[in-house]
């Protein structure tokens, strides 16, 4: 539904040129991280994104320095970045932060809550774009102080984070689905991290991940992919985590007797488009599949985590549903065999 455009967002249009009497906006609803608006002016269209406080400038720099490489190094699916009348893309207004991209064809198809029309035609476009994303970014200079962090520093810290979320946790109904899974909980963390050692995960080859790929984060025109955004969370780790982080965010039953259970129907097809798309890889196939496996684990514990922090700071019954979900997704998949 449209609305008219707040003042504050106003303010950061005409910074970009951007004026006139019949704009409107319309709020996201899906993203829960970022507050972001999509702005209309007769054919014209724009994404505005307010950052949220926990971004930095320094990764909104680094995502605005990806964004310009992409096209460059042959991936064009990414939004380009408006400079406004500075000639920069980061505007700051009342110690918030702002970029404007332009608006992508298609339309999303669904999001890390919604799969259900997540085809196996989808899924095969899916792993093959991470695939060309893989390849473009091979490259790309590794930025010192993005304030990101690899899968391997959430795993040495999940347990003392997991403890800090149940210890601050107001008494509610989640904070008690916590305690009670306590032991199981911290049993899967050990676990993960034992795996990261055996496979050296750390020590392999580091490049940028997109790491939030979930079909809320894609446009899509039939089973074609055409547009894909937001890189709030892109940071350097193993290429293979970007994998991982596709089947965590995608490839499971949201809801119902199976929900937080992995589809291994979708998933046996993933890493396959995947390989199709990248090419020679620098790992054989069963190396790389004990890899994806152990990133899967990370990944899962990384969204469990997340869940839990989303949930403690502002207890909800719909709050509520997404940590399960991903406590599910923890604790009732058999990763070992995931590709069995």
């Amino acid at each position: 539904m449209f609305a008219k455009v707040k003042p504050e967002i106003l303010a950061v249009l005409a910074m970009y040129r951007i004026k006139g009497e019949h704009l409107r906006a319309v709020k996201d609803t899906v993203g829960v991280v970022n507050e972001t608006y999509f702005i209309f002016d007769g054919n014209k269209k724009w994404v505005l994104r307010k950052s949220s406080a926990q971004t930095t400038l320094e990764h909104l720099r680094f995502e605005q320095k990806l964004l310009a490489y992409l096209p460059k190094h042959g991936f064009k699916l990414a939004p380009r970045a408006i400079r406004n009348k500075y000639d920069q893309t980061i505007t700051r207004l009342n110690k918030s932060l702002f970029t404007v991209q332009e608006f992508l064809p298609g339309k999303i198809v669904g999001s890390w809550n919604d799969v259900s029309r997540f085809t196996k035609p989808r899924v095969d476009a899916f792993f093959k774009m991470i695939a060309e994303f893989s390849k473009a970014t091979k490259y790309f200079i590794r930025e010192p102080n993005t304030g990101s962090h690899t899968l391997w520093w959430h795993v040495q810290r999940s347990p003392r984070q997991f403890q800090k979320i149940v210890r601050t946790m107001p008494a509610s109904a989640g904070k008690n689905l916590l305690v009670k899974n306590r032991k199981n909980i911290l049993s899967f963390f050990s676990a993960t991290k034992e795996q990261f050692i055996q496979t050296k995960y750390d020590a392999l080859r580091k490049q940028v991940v997109h790491f939030d790929w979930h079909l809320g984060n894609v446009h899509f025109n039939g089973n074609t992919i055409v547009g894909v955004f937001d890189f709030d969370w892109a940071q350097f780790d193993c290429r293979l985590t970007d994998v991982a982080n596709a089947i965590c965010m995608s490839c499971y039953y949201y809801g119902g007797p199976k929900d937080g259970q992995f589809r291994k129907d979708i998933i046996k097809c993933a890493p396959q488009s995947y390989r199709e798309s990248y090419g020679k890889s620098e790992y054989d196939a069963i190396r790389e599949n004990e890899l994806i496996k152990v990133a899967v684990r990370g990944c899962a514990l990384f969204q469990f985590l997340w869940a839990g922090d989303f949930y403690k700071s502002k207890p909800s019954a719909q709050r509520l549903v997404i940590l399960k979900h991903f406590l599910k997704m923890l604790l009732d998949n058999d990763y070992d065999g995931l590709f069995s």
